[in-house]
């Protein structure tokens, strides 16, 4: 693409060799508001939304699985040559040899990646593989963040795997889900710090807090749910939640305890009364004018039974050749 693409989906899966998209192989032009979830398989430059990338790539999500071998990012797998990402967020896993990165492969030669994030696991084979990217090489990164399972041999960080006078501002990543505190560039917080508003909003990002992953503020950026979900962009889907307090038992009934003191009291109380009542029985000898109480209770009528009534059953995400 060299021109314009907007409101654009795919869902189907795509395999190639190099520059491989699950959107398009190649951007030169500008791509907004589109969205990919189908799995890609290639070799060089292959990304869920956009293999290569030059030109600019906003407002776009990509949440298939990519596979490949250099080059490899959930959203773009090289983005090159002063090209620009903005406002994007990736969901799906990321796997490769070299250069592999949740949200992008490499980011290069003036390119800027600002305002995204990537959750899903990454895993390379060779080198170079981070959270969010896998290399940043003379290029910017602002305002992110990544928070997967991170996998690889040789420089693996938790946010980019590795930096060549690379800029990296005001950028996470959570070092409990990555399963690393290692990274080549960025700030490394636990789960409970990313789910903090004050991260954030103390780097000068553009983020609020709402009461609701289904609730939005258009007026921010970014919003989260403080304590529940990470930062989620406003424009986007309905965030994965946290709960890193542990699941609680329900509360008993407040009549509960009460209930059970005056069973214990009435039992205590049968327990005390019962044997003076078999020394007065022992001790009552029979007169001739006294029936046999074994008898009289024998001949007593037996109170009629009635049948219960019927029991109440509750209602049922270099340039081409």
């Amino acid at each position: 693409n060299s021109g314009s693409v907007g409101y654009c989906y795919a869902t189907g899966s795509v395999n190639g060799t190099s520059y491989v998209g699950g959107l398009m192989g190649s951007n030169s032009g500008s791509v907004g508001y589109c969205y990919a979830t189908g799995s890609v398989n290639g070799t060089s430059c292959v990304g869920g939304l956009v293999g290569w990338n030059s030109g600019s790539v906003g407002y776009c999500c990509a949440t298939g699985s990519v596979n490949g071998t250099s080059f490899v990012g959930g959203l773009i797998g090289s983005n090159w040559n002063r090209g620009s990402v903005g406002n994007c967020y990736v969901t799906g896993s990321v796997s490769g040899t070299d250069d592999v990165g949740g949200l992008v492969g490499r980011n290069s030669n003036g390119s800027v990646v600002m305002n995204c994030s990537a959750t899903g696991n990454v895993a390379a084979s060779g080198s170079n593989a981070g959270g969010l990217m896998g290399t940043n090489e003379m290029g910017s990164v602002e305002n992110c963040y990544a928070s997967g399972k991170i996998k690889g041999d040789r420089n693996v960080g938790g946010l980019i795997g590795l930096d060549k006078e690379g800029s990296v501002s005001r950028c996470f990543w959570d070092t409990e889900t990555s399963g690393t505190g290692k990274s080549s560039g960025g700030k490394k917080c636990t789960t409970a710090e990313m789910l903090t508003l004050s991260t954030f909003t103390n780097a000068g990002w553009d983020i609020v807090s709402v009461h609701h992953p289904d609730e939005r503020d258009l007026n921010y950026t970014w919003n989260m749910v403080e304590g529940s979900t990470y930062p989620f962009l406003s424009w986007g889907a309905s965030p994965e939640t946290h709960d890193p307090q542990p699941e609680r038992s329900p509360s008993p009934s407040p009549w509960l305890l009460p209930l059970l003191l005056v069973m214990l009291v009435l039992v205590l109380s049968m327990l005390i009364m019962l044997p003076v009542g078999v020394l007065s029985l022992g001790a009552e000898a029979p007169t001739e004018n006294t029936p046999d109480r074994a008898m009289a209770c024998a001949n007593e009528e037996s109170p009629a039974v009635t049948e219960p009534d019927t029991p109440f059953t509750p209602p049922p995400d270099e340039g081409p050749g």
